[in-house]
């Protein structure tokens, strides 16, 4: 394996890497899938499960329903003085911040309310016979059914002897004092569940209103005096027998009868009684149970009323300028003993919406307002550039040429390194003193104030000298020579970024969205391809300016232009396509690890479009650091995650990286010289005139064409061309040159130059004046 090809491996190994953070794709969840909901974040097994969530429109509250899978004992979730809520949310295992917390506003309990909406009312028969301690146990579990029943529809009664007494509300006063031993040793069993049956039926005193009952009976089916061997009550056998011969397709179907015995399992394995009950709660659609089971008791009335199992609604509110931007985020919601701060039960859901190009910002800052903010983002970007480059940069290579080429004059035999310097100065002539301060950056030794009058190079430099330049203008910092050659990519690519991030952020409906929708009935396509579309217009337009030189921009422009539409549409193609490929596919999964093929294909398509018919020739080795650097500037909102920042300006960051990483990547491998030749042709011998040192010594930085001897360029040996004493002009504007005919007779192309008419010279290009033919051609350093 070459060490080429093993460094693009690395490569695209961390560009994997880098795309492996989080899906470039985003797909919104379907909160009713409750089991896709749970299994997003394996916990142990919660005794609540979410059933489902549901978000208002604007995303500023949303509701979650559980259902309880398992008793959780006398505890009532929405009874602040018994439980303590504790919310807490993370993002793929990181705790947000309390700022993007949300918070819970209301809750309910819907089995409840059913329970009242549907005109329940439930009466526990109390046997106050029994002993002092399985009165207390029967206290704990009328309690826990009221995190079922609500405070006005649960009733107790109590059996005393001969006695019964009238059905109370389970309200706390009665559970706290109400439940005592009665000092009887008996009580009439089926007379008074049979009269609290008739009341219940006739709808006498708080049944009036009740659509349908429950009596819930607890007591150990002593019936008989096991010394006299007789029953208690002297109506005993009639009542059994009423109780044995209920008829279950007579019964009222909107009464049930149900009990609970307290007796042990080994006394009464054949119990008469136990199976008279038995016959009697079947017949009126209800349970016997030995001992009582909470939840079977629950779960078998709630079946039979047709009651939802959705136990309770919370609804939480979510803080303005919350984002979702397609993060797994669990929501993890906690109920813990107020006193004790022990777990009762809990209970999480994965939140999954919006994704990281097209967030939902829960009543984010309006449009207008994110403009003005990414304007001066913007703003303050390419301030923080142009000073970069043309200040900071420039000053620290000056230094470094001050530090390693001006030296001082020690004397005759002076060398530095191998090389002899020479004792006088190449420009002025003067010999040199000691202590003077002269230049070494080439043979053509300087001094230090010469070299700063001949504008910072050697007489020589061009094609005979190569080196002898630096130019730094330190009475003029601002003076544009002065910058790098990457401030005007870096510029324009500022411009493009943000020209797309502008348009992106005010799209409405876009193609993508439209031919998903409306064609091929897709709801989930992502906005990649308006980015994708938007950027490579944008970025394409200033490579191809930059590439073409920005001064013949308006020659070109719909060259250019059509370059720009034509990698606008392939990066819309690129992830348009690829986003069908996921969707079809359902390769959710492996999404991260493919997610770099469309935006390596696209930077490309830019590349290919933007350089195209220019001398800029692309080279893989360079090209694709470039784009690895702009795939990466995708996640750059990552390290503003927790930001007060709005995440739609924040975004303008990454639009901006990527369009000035790939236009950087070009830009290395675009050509830069500044050694300009004209190439003659014609009526003299091909020779390779060096343009740029005559720009150097010609007044006002114009160079001159024509028979005369006062032109910098004297065409005598064209004697029998039609040539002007001052025939035609080049000057130089932001180092690009440019031809102005004087006279007429100046032809390129083959066609007449128009007087006074500029021409741009870019590199192969070819003008004629007479007989003799110039090309300019640009040399790289």
């Amino acid at each position: 394996m070459t060490k080429y090809t093993l460094r693009i491996l690395c490569l695209l190994t961390a560009i994997i890497t880098l795309t492996s953070c989080d899906s470039l794709v985003a797909k919104f969840v379907n909160s009713d899938d409750v089991d896709f909901l749970n299994n997003l974040s394996p916990q142990k097994k919660e005794s609540a499960q979410v059933n489902k969530v549901v978000f208002s429109p604007d995303y500023k509250t949303f509701v979650v329903t559980t259902r309880m899978t398992q008793d959780i004992g006398p505890y009532s979730l929405l009874d602040t003085n018994l439980v303590r809520i504790v919310v807490r949310e993370s993002v793929e295992g990181i705790e947000e911040s309390r700022r993007s917390l949300p918070q819970l506003v209301s809750a309910r309990n819907i089995k409840a309310e059913n329970i009242q909406k549907s005109g329940i009312k439930m009466l526990a028969l109390i046997d106050a016979s029994l002993p002092q301690a399985t009165l207390n146990t029967i206290r704990d579990q009328v309690a826990e059914l009221r995190a079922v029943f609500n405070s006005d529809n649960l009733y107790v009664s109590f059996m005393q002897g001969n006695n019964v007494s009238d059905a109370v509300l389970a309200t706390d006063y009665v559970l706290n004092n109400h439940f005592r031993h009665a000092r009887v040793d008996s009580v009439l069993l089926y007379r008074f569940i049979l009269q609290k049956r008739d009341e219940m039926m006739a709808h006498q005193g708080p049944w009036a209103d009740a659509r349908k009952t429950i009596l819930l009976t607890f007591s150990n089916e002593r019936v008989y005096d096991e010394k006299t061997d007789s029953p208690y009550d002297r109506d005993h056998y009639k009542f059994e027998e009423i109780l044995v011969h209920t008829d279950s397709a007579t019964a009222d179907p909107d009464f049930m009868a149900c009990y609970a015995s307290v007796r042990p399992l080994h006394e009464t394995s054949d119990d008469h009684e136990a199976v008279v009950l038995h016959l009697f709660c079947k017949a009126t659609h209800g349970i016997f149970m030995q001992p009582y089971n909470g939840t079977d008791f629950k779960n078998h009335f709630l079946n039979y009323f047709h009651i939802s199992p959705d136990a309770n609604e919370f609804t939480f509110e979510n803080p303005d300028g919350k984002v979702y931007r397609g993060n797994h985020e669990t929501l993890t919601v906690r109920f813990l003993d107020a006193h004790t701060d022990s777990v009762v039960t809990s209970f999480s859901t994965a939140i999954n919406l919006g994704n990281i190009y097209n967030p939902i910002i829960v009543r984010g800052r309006s449009i207008p307002v994110i403009i003005i903010w990414g304007f001066f983002l913007g703003a303050l970007i390419t301030l923080a550039a142009w000073i970069l480059f043309q200040f900071i940069i420039p000053f620290i290579r000056y230094r470094y040429f001050l530090r390693k080429y001006v030296v001082s004059y020690t004397g005759a035999n002076m060398g530095i390194g191998s090389t002899l310097v020479q004792e006088s100065c190449y420009l002025c002539k003067e010999p040199f003193h000691t202590g003077d301060e002269i230049v070494v950056k080439c043979e053509h030794t300087m001094h230090k104030s010469c070299w700063d009058e001949n504008e910072y190079h050697c007489p020589e430099y061009s094609d005979r000298c190569k080196h002898g330049s630096h130019y730094y203008n330190r009475q003029n910092l601002s003076d544009p020579r002065n910058a790098s050659f990457y401030l005007r990519w870096i510029l324009l690519a500022i411009i493009a970024g943000w020209l797309a991030w502008l348009l992106f952020i005010i799209r409405r409906h876009t193609l993508t969205e439209f031919v998903a929708n409306q064609v091929m009935d897709i709801n989930d396509v992502s906005p990649l391809s308006s980015f994708g579309f938007l950027m490579g217009f944008f970025l394409t337009v200033a490579i191809a300016a930059l590439s073409a030189r920005l001064s013949s921009f308006r020659h070109h422009l719909i060259g250019i232009l059509s370059r720009a539409i034509a990698a606008a549409f392939g990066c819309f193609v690129m992830f348009f396509i690829f986003d069908l490929i996921i969707i079809y596919s359902g390769a959710y999964l492996i999404e991260v690890l493919i997610a770099w093929v469309p935006w390596t294909l696209s930077g490309i398509i830019i590349a290919f479009c933007g350089t195209y018919g220019t001398r800029v020739r692309l080279r893989k080795r360079l090209l694709l650091p470039g784009i690895a650097f702009g795939i990466l500037s995708m996640y750059a909102w990552w390290l503003f995650f927790d930001t007060e920042l709005d995440y739609r300006v924040l975004l303008l960051i990454s639009f901006i990286i990527y369009a000035v990483g790939l236009a950087v990547s070009i830009a290395c491998i675009s050509p830069r010289s500044e050694r300009y030749f004209l190439k003659t042709q014609g009526a003299i011998k091909e020779v390779d005139i060096a343009l740029y040192k005559w720009f150097r010594n010609a007044p006002d930085r114009a160079v001159t064409l024509g028979k005369s001897v006062d032109c910098s360029l004297q065409l005598s040996w064209d004697v029998m061309g039609e040539v002007a004493p001052v025939h035609a002009e080049i000057r130089l504007h932001h180092k690009l040159p440019y031809l102005v005919a004087l006279e007429e007779g100046v032809y390129s192309d083959g066609r007449p130059l128009k007087v006074g008419r500029k021409l741009w010279l870019l590199h192969g290009r070819s003008f004629t004046i007479g007989n003799t033919t110039f090309t300019y051609i640009e040399k790289d350093r």
